[in-house]
């Protein structure tokens, strides 16, 4: 029976993860207004349980950018919405810049007002070695 319901479980969790791939669409870039995130929006017709429409920065690939249909509630502030790199699900990671960032909950749905999220804001600076 435990056997059973691990094999359920774990189906359900990978059914899960395809449906949010079977959503996904790597796009060159997201949109930068409201107007533009309304017809980005009607453009990918999210419907039945996942009827919000998200374009977000891929995790840990700077420039790189993606689209799905999801449910969301709020994001923390200082955070920023993006997209997991191998999931493509929705997730929240810190921002880490010094300005510019979220600072208040807000509605992934309004994501272009923080343009930083589109940005490299994980805070780290590159190292460049020079000189042998």
């Amino acid at each position: 029976m435990v056997s059973l319901l691990f094999h359920f479980a774990t189906l359900f969790v990978l059914l899960c993860f395809l449906e949010a791939a079977q959503d996904f669409q790597e796009v060159s870039d997201c949109p930068k207004n409201a107007d533009a995130w309304r017809i980005a929006s009607d453009k990918k017709n999210c419907q039945g349980d996942t009827t919000d429409y998200l374009c977000a920065a891929i995790e840990n690939s700077v420039g790189r950018f993606g689209e799905i249909c999801t449910r969301y509630g709020l994001q923390s502030a200082n955070t920023c919405a993006v997209l997991h790199s191998h999931t493509h699900n929705l997730q929240s990671v810190p921002c880490n810049v010094s300005e510019r960032c979220p600072d208040k909950p807000y509605n992934p749905g309004e994501l272009y007002k923080w343009p930083v999220c589109y940005e490299d804001f994980s805070g780290n600076k590159r190292q460049v070695k020079c000189c042998g």
